[in-house]
């Protein structure tokens, strides 16, 4: 999975703590599509975009042949969007090739040549979609901008029947060494045996 690094120089209010990145993410039977995304924390709804035809990022269509199109890259529509709904997630599907100009989205419709050829009633373009979204999601539970709180009690780490619990907890901090203090692992009623009771009692822990 790659992940490139954007940012929108822009001074609208409107995305001031807002996360911008591009990133490559598989969806259904191993089809990958770049997705730019502009986060936002507590968003309330969610825009997604696929752009038309000659549309790119900023750098390509500003020395390519449709320079006179600039005004409408990714970043540009990312930018308007965002200053439509400001409450929402932007996602932004880029197509998998460009043809000429032409926008090809053959992982979600069979093409020749960007012209869509046959149409599939499946729900495979859905569902593609729909776990490019969700693999995006899972992709970000470790960056910055969330905070992610862990528990664990004598039930997980104690219990002499299952010793590899342990285990599972300290390889998901090495997991996400980049998160920094932005992950907390606290050990409840380490002083108690291992019990169901105490271990849904951390559900009530503020």
């Amino acid at each position: 999975m790659r992940i490139r690094k954007r940012s929108l120089d822009l001074a609208d209010g409107s995305i001031f703590q807002r996360h911008h990145e591009s990133v490559n993410v598989e969806g259904r039977r191993g089809l990958f599509n770049d997705i730019y995304i502009s986060f936002i924390p507590h968003a309330t709804e969610n825009v997604v975009f696929f752009p038309g035809d000659v549309q790119h990022f900023d750098h390509v269509m500003r020395r390519g042949a449709f320079k006179s199109f600039a005004a409408y890259s990714y970043e540009s529509m990312c930018a308007h969007y965002v200053r439509r709904f400001p409450h929402a997630n932007v996602w932004i599907v880029k197509p998998r090739t460009h043809a000429n100009g032409v926008s090809c989205y053959d992982n979600f419709v069979d093409n020749t040549d960007g012209e869509p050829s046959t149409y599939s009633t499946d729900g495979s373009a859905f569902l593609h979609l729909q776990l490019l979204l969700e693999h995006t999601t899972a992709l970000f539970l470790g960056r910055a901008h969330i905070q992610l709180r862990v528990f664990a009690t004598p039930y997980h780490v104690k219990a002499s029947g299952r010793p590899w619990y342990a285990n599972d907890v300290a390889a998901f901090q090495a997991t996400c060494p980049h998160m920094g203090d932005k992950l907390s692992l606290s050990r409840c009623f380490m002083d108690d045996p291992p019990s169901l009771e105490n271990h849904f009692d951390v559900l009530f822990i503020p």
